[in-house]
């Protein structure tokens, strides 16, 4: 449990999930994304009255605990793995890469355009951006 909330992730509650153990997790965040039936939610305004609450749950359900965890480690087990990172991380490098043309035609038409003392707004006009669309992927026409 965390609050506030000032990370993209939590290694703990991934291996947690793995380990097929139910988690109490803060609602906020990234733990939002977790979906409701593989962690039990603790809202940060009731934080005191959902921890009791959830914790009673998990000890007198044995059969819930187990159906949390199960789902957990699944849910783990499809987006959480390093072969996921990895596809995630290389779909990220792609993109930067396929960007890169547009930014360095972008430097360029905004230093010549600051050179002849144009307005920076003047880059947003649909005008000079349309024509950039020749430097995108085919995956964005």
């Amino acid at each position: 449990l965390r609050w506030p909330s000032l990370e993209a992730g939590s290694a703990s509650v991934i291996d947690t999930m793995l380990l097929a153990k139910p988690a109490l997790v803060t609602n906020t965040g990234c733990y939002i994304d977790i979906p409701d039936e593989c962690v039990v939610k603790v809202r940060p305004d009731r934080e005191l009255e959902d921890i009791q609450s959830g914790l009673k749950l998990l000890y007198h359900n044995l059969a819930l605990r187990a159906k949390i965890g199960n789902s957990a480690r699944e849910f783990a087990r499809q987006n959480h793995t390093p072969e996921v990172y990895i596809d995630a991380m290389l779909d990220l490098v792609d993109k930067v890469l396929a960007a890169f043309p547009r930014l360095v035609a972008l430097r360029a038409i905004t230093s010549i355009a600051n050179s002849w003392g144009c307005p920076a707004d003047l880059l947003s006009s649909p005008e000079v951006m349309e024509p950039l669309c020749i430097l995108a992927t085919k995956s964005e026409n």
